[in-house]
């Protein structure tokens, strides 16, 4: 069954999905400009509203969530971590990494290394960040660069050797001897197709903030939302391909989270597996689309649609 989503300009395009999302007033779907509907939610520049620790548990593997479950009673409790010893282990990561063999083809982005060095050797050496704004920011940059590069945030922030450790024990002979066959099970590709939208989304909202220090105002007057398509050839270039962008991206991380209540896992492996991203990707409380609508004109929110799934097929798995 196919459904109808508002492109960037307004227009009707086919989309995959069986859920429509009612709105684009979705806490965390878009960058506001001057001169949008005051009804719009808006995304403050990376890193306002998203603390770096909330952004810690957002691009962990999920070898290492496994590795951290025991750790979960003490969420509660800010962590300590020794910034030194940080810097020393992603000091390594790089090195390593730069020259070190991976794979036939490997090499590392160098800027994002750069980045992330930059950041713990500020957190360490100073100058210090002027704010968590500045801080949160130069994290995520950091965060982007390990993920891209399958590090452990366990072993970067505490020294924590688990999620390596399980992440290769995931790979080994005995993982695929004792293993439940979920090589069927649709839900995991989507898990990660929405884990990799939400990063490109990310990607671009910050982008968004960072041109906005960039660029003078009168060379970002350009706006892409839902309700205009205002293109201003007189603009920066990097500004008209930012609004675009984020708008796209927002849209297409809209539609990987609607596949994810649309898809039914078809193992308990697969229906831990998604609600334990549903919690992950959800740090602020806000993020998943709120205001969904079926083909057959049902209204609800992504958590709603998640639980009448869950009503489904738990008991379904229960009697098998």
């Amino acid at each position: 069954m196919k459904a109808l989503s508002k492109s960037a300009t307004g227009a009707e395009q086919l989309s995959s999905a069986e859920l429509i999302p009612d709105s684009r007033a979705i806490a965390g779907q878009g960058v506001k400009n001057e001169g949008e509907p005051s009804g719009a939610s808006s995304i403050p520049s990376c890193g306002t509203g998203i603390n770096r620790r909330s952004i810690m548990n957002m691009f962990v593997s999920s070898a290492a969530v496994a590795a951290a479950a025991p750790a979960v009673a003490l969420a509660g409790e800010p962590p300590v971590i020794d910034d030194k010893a940080a810097l020393a282990r992603v000091e390594q990561i790089v090195d390593f990494l730069r020259t070190r063999y991976i794979c036939e083809g490997w090499k590392i982005d160098e800027r994002g290394a750069e980045l992330a060095l930059e950041y713990f050797r500020r957190r360490v050496r100073g100058p210090a960040f002027k704010d968590e704004d500045e801080d949160t920011d130069a994290y995520y940059q950091a965060i982007e660069f390990f993920s891209s590069h399958g590090q452990s945030l366990d072993w970067i922030h505490d020294g924590n050797p688990a999620g390596l450790i399980c992440g290769l024990a995931k790979h080994s002979r005995r993982a695929m001897e004792t293993a439940p066959n979920t090589e069927h099970d649709p839900i995991f590709a989507a898990i990660e197709a929405h884990k990799a939208a939400r990063a490109e989304w990310y990607k671009w909202v910050c982008r968004h903030g960072d041109l906005e220090s960039e660029i003078p105002k009168e060379k970002r007057r350009s706006s892409v939302t839902v309700w205009d398509n205002d293109i201003v050839e007189a603009d920066d270039p990097r500004w008209i391909e930012v609004q675009r962008e984020v708008h796209r991206t927002s849209d297409a991380e809209i539609e990987a989270a609607c596949q994810l209540v649309v898809v039914v896992p078809t193992t308990a492996a697969g229906l831990c597996a998604l609600l334990r991203h549903a919690i992950d990707y959800d740090t602020d409380r806000e993020g998943w689309p709120q205001d969904l609508e079926t083909n057959h004109g049902k209204y609800g929110s992504w958590k709603d649609f998640l639980i009448e799934n869950l009503a489904r097929v738990v008991p379904e798995m229960l009697a098998a």
